[in-house]
């Protein structure tokens, strides 16, 4: 079942769907006048999905291998004791986490957009199975090793890059291993009887998922390696 809704959820980057913006348009957002006006009300019912179930979430910097950077965004939330619809809960949070990376101007502009042309769309970009990239599905610690030998890969041969001429912005970068390492750590706890969804390849593709759930706890982690 969880598995199903994430392979739903995500398209493939040839034939790019709507998953995600279709099911808001034909739920929350039907009588909506515009596009503009669908950001608002997400924008609007995000900030109360944040503050009911959102625990908490962290974006950490580390060195890329086969590219510039390693952008990880995580967030850990709470799952209701009556989930009636599953699927109607992981779009909302899937939606809550692209937002959540979203800053003001980001939002500001959407919205304007949206009230001269059709854009909605864009909540979907984000989840895309990439070109050589797969939907896989395990249990426990397996879920996240591929992920946890790509940041002990970084750490080894990248750690001490000097990719900035401000020693200062490259140190900054390097005290997000710490950050990451704990992170992986806890990670590996939490879900260590959890079903774990991994979308796209760490080493082959740009944009990465991961999703993780318990009766109690909903995780996804997103990494974008930036070439």
């Amino acid at each position: 079942m969880f598995s199903s809704i994430i392979e739903d959820m995500f398209s493939n980057d040839t034939v790019p769907n709507e998953e995600i913006a279709d099911f808001f348009r034909e739920t929350e957002f039907a009588d909506c006048n515009n596009d503009g006006e669908k950001w608002r009300i997400l924008f609007k019912k995000c900030e109360e999905w944040e503050k009911e179930y959102l625990l908490w979430h962290k974006d950490i910097d580390i060195f890329g291998l086969e590219c510039y950077f390693s952008y990880i965004h995580i967030c850990k939330f709470a799952v209701p004791k009556n989930t009636d619809d599953l699927k109607e809960y992981i779009y909302r949070m899937s939606s809550l986490f692209v937002v959540n990376k979203m800053d003001k101007g980001k939002k500001r502009r959407l919205i304007d957009s949206g009230e001269k042309y059709d854009n909605f769309n864009l909540i979907s970009r984000d989840f895309i199975v990439e070109e050589d990239g797969y939907i896989y599905s395990t249990f426990g610690e397996q879920g996240i090793k591929d992920i946890e030998e790509y940041f002990q890969e970084s750490k080894k041969y990248k750690y001490n890059t000097k990719f900035f001429l401000n020693e200062g912005a490259n140190e900054a970068v390097r005290k997000d291993y710490f950050r990451c390492e704990e992170m992986l750590k806890d990670l590996k706890k939490s879900t260590k009887r959890c079903e774990v969804v991994r979308v796209n390849d760490v080493y082959k593709n740009e944009n990465i998922w991961y999703f993780a759930k318990d009766n109690n706890y909903l995780y996804i982690l997103n990494m974008e390696n930036v070439t």
